[in-house]
């Protein structure tokens, strides 16, 4: 009886040794010769840009190596992409979307557009730790912060949910601002055309990084100016630049700026579909890590002057999100109602 018990157990180990490379390599033939597609909002952004500097080295770690493509999906900044990410990309690990940080928030915030609730996303990370800047153009009669509290200025946004949006709206009803919104644009790229072509003065939210990643001597030729950074802290080449926290009031009003501007701490995330197989989300967020830690990416970045300040993991990410939903609900009301862009029906 020992001798058959002692068998049965050669049997198993022998069995489960044997389905450890099995396994891996069923993970690696998910994704070889195959084509995974990142997302992403409209041509030339940010979002693009981070998107398609990723994707070589994304799929150099991603089992099989598969090849890694970017599509872009225009409209309303990045809710688009969020909500076609969320309800309707297939659940097999070949299609994830590159979101703004604002739309962490958005659902928390009743914003109209949003279809999803971000705690159920699979964030697989963030690129960069952002500092949103509002800038105004060299032709606008705005040279400081200080003037948009009694002069106003006339700044495009894009989608209800993206940062300029909701940024405007909140700095516009929670400390008296004057921005005028020419909403609808695309995305960040149609925003810079539209500042060169005078038709605004400039844009109430645009990450720091794509701004210089996009206009690299508009900050050492005139222009534009920096009027505002949208952050923890300040920018460490913008020291002599405001911070949005600087013109809070009272602990109400810094309590609603901490839940609407930690958006760009969030930075440039990248989603999954919810209810990803565990091993498939689990091979994104190791080839996520591994991308930002190869050599070949860190020097390119360098060489391409693309930021990579503070990245964070996926499970950073769902921790942040958490504490959002902790902070109290007259708050989230409160702030909800300020941002402009919330659902008119409250009682759904």
């Amino acid at each position: 009886m020992n001798r058959a018990l002692r068998l049965l157990t050669a049997l198993q180990i022998g069995a489960a040794l044997l389905s450890i490379p099995f396994v891996s390599a069923v993970r690696a033939q998910d994704y070889a010769g195959k084509t995974v597609t990142i997302m992403v909002g409209g041509v030339g952004g940010g979002y693009d840009i981070y998107s398609r500097f990723l994707a070589p080295y994304y799929g150099k770690h991603l089992p099989g190596a598969p090849q890694v493509v970017v599509k872009n999906m225009p409209g309303a900044g990045t809710l688009q992409v969020a909500n076609y990410i969320y309800s309707v990309a297939q659940k097999d690990g070949l299609t994830i979307g590159a979101i703004d940080g604002s739309n962490a928030v958005g659902h928390l915030l009743k914003s109209q557009g949003v279809q999803f609730d971000p705690r159920n996303f699979i964030w697989i990370g963030n690129m960069n730790a952002e500092v949103a800047v509002i800038v105004g153009w060299k032709g606008s009669k705005i040279k400081k912060f200080d003037q948009i509290f009694s002069q106003e200025m006339i700044v495009g946004t894009a989608g209800p949910t993206s940062g300029s949006t909701v940024f405007a709206n909140v700095l516009n009803n929670l400390i008296g601002t004057k921005f005028k919104l020419v909403t609808g644009y695309p995305g960040t790229n149609e925003m810079l055309l539209a500042m060169e072509r005078g038709e605004i003065e400039g844009i109430p939210s645009v990450n720091l990084s794509s701004l210089v990643g996009a206009r690299p001597n508009w900050m050492t030729d005139g222009s534009a100016t920096i009027l505002l950074q949208i952050g923890k802290e300040r920018h460490p080449t913008l020291q002599s630049v405001p911070l949005v926290h600087d013109f809070a009031k009272n602990d109400e009003q810094r309590q609603i700026m901490k839940l609407i501007f930690m958006a760009p701490e969030l930075g440039r995330p990248f989603v999954a579909p919810p209810q990803l197989p565990k091993e498939i989300a689990a091979s994104h967020r190791a080839a996520f890590q591994n991308a930002m830690s190869d050599n070949e990416l860190k020097q390119e970045a360098s060489r391409r002057n693309i930021e990579l300040f503070s990245p964070s993991q996926g499970e950073e990410i769902n921790q942040r999100i958490d504490e959002l939903y902790k902070i109290p609900a007259e708050i989230i009301e409160k702030a909800s109602i300020i941002t402009g862009v919330s659902s008119s029906d409250r009682s759904k």
